[in-house]
C-alpha cells in the first residue's frame, strides 16, 4: 500500500508539471528582456508567448540566460524552448524550429537626430562606435 501511494504521488507531481514550459531566452530588447524591479516588462516575444500558452492551459517558466547557454540547456533537456532564435545550419542537429512566421521586424542602427550617417553595407560602418547590449554600455569600434 505503501509502495502504490508513492507511486500515486509521484504520477500526481509529474502530471502537475507536465503543463509547465520552460522558456530560456536571452536579452534581446525590445523581442526578450531580463525584467528588473524598476522595469518588469520582458519584451514582445515573451508576451506573445504568454498569451499564446496560457490560453491552452501551460504555465511558462523563465530563465534569463546567455544565448549559448540557452542552447545547451534545450539541447540538454533543461529548456523547452529558445524563442527569438533565427534558423541556422550550422546550429547542431536535433533542434526543431518553427515552420512558419510569427511576424518579421528589420534590424536598425540607432543614431543621434542630426546625424547624417546611414548603414549602407558593412563597410560603411568601418571606424565607427557600435554600442550594444544591456544600457548600451559595451562598445566596439570597427577598423
Amino acid at each position: 500500500m505503501l509502495l502504490i501511494s508513492l507511486l500515486l504521488a509521484l504520477s500526481i507531481g509529474n502530471f502537475s508539471h507536465a503543463n509547465t514550459l520552460k522558456v530560456c531566452y536571452d536579452q534581446w530588447p525590445p523581442m526578450t528582456i531580463f525584467p528588473s524591479e524598476g522595469f518588469p516588462a520582458r519584451g514582445f516575444v515573451i508576451d506573445m508567448l504568454e498569451q499564446i500558452y496560457t490560453s491552452k492551459g501551460y504555465q511558462l517558466e523563465y530563465y534569463e540566460v546567455p544565448l549559448a547557454r540557452g542552447l545547451d540547456m534545450v539541447a540538454d533537456g533543461l529548456c523547452d524552448m529558445l524563442p527569438e532564435y533565427l534558423f541556422s545550419q550550422d546550429t547542431e542537429v536535433g533542434f526543431e524550429y518553427a515552420t512558419e512566421a510569427t511576424f518579421a521586424y528589420p534590424t536598425a542602427f540607432v543614431v543621434r537626430q542630426d546625424e547624417s550617417w546611414r548603414y549602407d553595407g558593412i563597410q560603411s560602418i568601418q571606424g565607427k562606435r557600435v554600442a550594444t547590449g544591456p544600457g548600451w554600455h559595451g562598445k566596439i569600434i570597427i577598423n
